[in-house]
C-alpha cells in the first residue's frame, strides 16, 4: 500500500468531516499509483458506511485500480 493511501485512511478516520476537495486529491493520487492493496483498504473504508457521500469518492480509486486487477471483484460486488 502506498503512503498516500495510508494517510488518506488515517486522516479520514481521525476527521470524518474532511473537506471533499482534500479527499478527492488523495483519491486521485491513489487512482494513479495505487494497486490491489490500496483498493482493498479503501473498499473496507467505503463498506463501513456506503451511503455517506464522501465515502463514494473512494469508489474512483477502487475501480481504477482494476488495471492491476484490484477492482474486478469489487465492481461486481457493487453493481
Amino acid at each position: 500500500m502506498i503512503r498516500n493511501t495510508e494517510k488518506l485512511i488515517r486522516d479520514f478516520k481521525n476527521n470524518p468531516r474532511m473537506d471533499g476537495t482534500i479527499l478527492a486529491s488523495y483519491c486521485r493520487i491513489t487512482s494513479l499509483y495505487g494497486g490491489r492493496n490500496d483498493a482493498a483498504a479503501l473498499f473496507r473504508l467505503f463498506a463501513e458506511e456506503p451511503s455517506d457521500y464522501k465515502r463514494s469518492l473512494l469508489l474512483d480509486p477502487i475501480l481504477r485500480c482494476e488495471r492491476s486487477g484490484a477492482g474486478r471483484g469489487y465492481s461486481t460486488c457493487l453493481f
